[in-house]
C-alpha cells in the first residue's frame, strides 16, 4: 500500500504545478493516473480487511444499542447521496424499541457496503429500499432491495466469492471489484448471522 500512496502523493504535486505548469495533455493522462492508484488503494485495503477478518484479526466490539436508531441514522446520511445519483432511499422501519448486543461499527459497515452495492447497480429514475422487520422466528431481518440489475440463482456463489463478477451484459459496463460482499458474510457470520440473497430473473 505504502508505494501506491507516493505515487500518489507525486502525482498530486505535479497536479498542483509544485514544479511548474504542465500542459492540458499532461494533466489529462496524470488524472488518469490518480484514479487508477486510487482504485489501487481501495483494492489493497479491500484484500486487507478481509485477510484481517480470515485470521481473526479484525477487532470485535459488542455493544447493546437500538436497531432502529442506527437504521434511521444510515437514512438520513444516504439520501441525499441516493439523491445525487437520481435515486430514492426509503426506509420501512419495523423494529421500533429493539436492542441488539452486536458491533454497532461493524453491522453499520455491512449495511454502508450494501447501499452502496445497491447505489452501483441501479440506474437513475430508480429506488432503494431498507427494510428492517422481525421474522416468524423472532430473528432480526434486514433488507437491503434494489430495483434493477437481477442475478440468476446459478451465479449466487459467485457473488460470495472474492474476485469473482456475474457475467452479465447488465453489469459489464461496471467497475466493481466485489470484495465488500464477502467481507460483510464474513463479519455477520463472527456473530452468528447469516448474509442472503434473493434474487428473481427480469
Amino acid at each position: 500500500r505504502t508505494p501506491m500512496t507516493s505515487i500518489k502523493w507525486y502525482v498530486s504535486m505535479l497536479l498542483e504545478w509544485d514544479f511548474g505548469k504542465l500542459p492540458k495533455e499532461a494533466v489529462d493522462v496524470l488524472n488518469i493516473i490518480q484514479k487508477s492508484a486510487g482504485r489501487q488503494v481501495d483494492l489493497i485495503n479491500d484484500m486487507l480487511n478481509i485477510a484481517k477478518l480470515e485470521s481473526w484479526k479484525a477487532e470485535f466490539k459488542s455493544i447493546v444499542f437500538e436497531i432502529s436508531q442506527l437504521l434511521e441514522e444510515l437514512a438520513d446520511e444516504y439520501r441525499p447521496i441516493a439523491k445525487s445519483h437520481g435515486l430514492k432511499l426509503e426506509l420501512e422501519n419495523e423494529v421500533q424499541n429493539i436492542k441488539l448486543n452486536f458491533d454497532r461499527n461493524k453491522l453499520m459497515q455491512v449495511l454502508i457496503n450494501l447501499i452502496w452495492n445497491a447505489v452501483k447497480f441501479t440506474p437513475r429514475g430508480w429506488s432503494i429500499k431498507i427494510k428492517a422487520s422481525v421474522s416468524k422466528k423472532d430473528k432480526i431481518l434486514i433488507e437491503v432491495i434494489d430495483t434493477w440489475i437481477w442475478i440468476d440463482e446459478k451465479d449466487f456463489d459467485k457473488v460470495f466469492t472474492k474476485f469473482q463478477q456475474v457475467h452479465s451484459a447488465l453489469v459489464r459496463n461496471y467497475s466493481w471489484t466485489w470484495l465488500w460482499v464477502p467481507i460483510s458474510k464474513n463479519i455477520l457470520e463472527k456473530f452468528g448471522s447469516k448474509l442472503n440473497l434473493k434474487s428473481k430473473v427480469g
